[in-house]
């Protein structure tokens, strides 16, 4: 089976020259022309969401620091997971000054803590990490 062709519009300019190889993303709706929505490497690789987040808690493990889960989202076109570690806490007294959680009522005056964690975020061309501050008060996974 041979890899399809793709088609540019008449007037599009075009590379002379150049044997690479490339793979197109693109995305077109029911009306209008289609669009590219990333151009990649011949070298691109697609990787499995399972596959990647298996990997990363595998490093989150080997760091030696326990982890929770807070949410989760995986599927085969995106990955988007919120993890919170308890076990490094942070008191956050001007941060959480006059907080209260709309989930519990509980507030950030009586208990000012704060938690690492990050949220990991994947789709079919990129990936995605930035970190998180889970408040402890809050109990609902909010980040600051």
């Amino acid at each position: 089976m041979s890899a399809p062709r793709v088609r540019c519009a008449p007037n599009a300019p075009r590379v002379t020259g150049d044997d690479r190889s490339f793979l197109v993303r693109t995305f077109r709706g029911s009306e209008g022309p289609g669009l590219t929505r990333a151009l990649l490497s011949d070298e691109f690789k697609l990787i499995d969401n399972l596959d990647a987040l298996t990997a990363t808690l595998e490093g989150v493990r080997g760091a030696g620091v326990p982890i929770d889960i807070r949410g989760c989202d995986l599927t085969d076109s995106r990955m988007y997971v919120r993890i919170q570690a308890e076990g490094i806490p942070a008191f956050a007294l001007q941060l959480l000054k006059g907080y209260r959680s709309p989930f519990t009522g509980a507030t950030g005056d009586d208990n000012p803590t704060v938690f690492a964690g990050f949220i990991i975020s994947r789709s079919e061309v990129g990936a995605e990490r930035s970190p998180s501050l889970p408040i402890w008060s809050c109990r609902s996974a909010s980040t600051a």
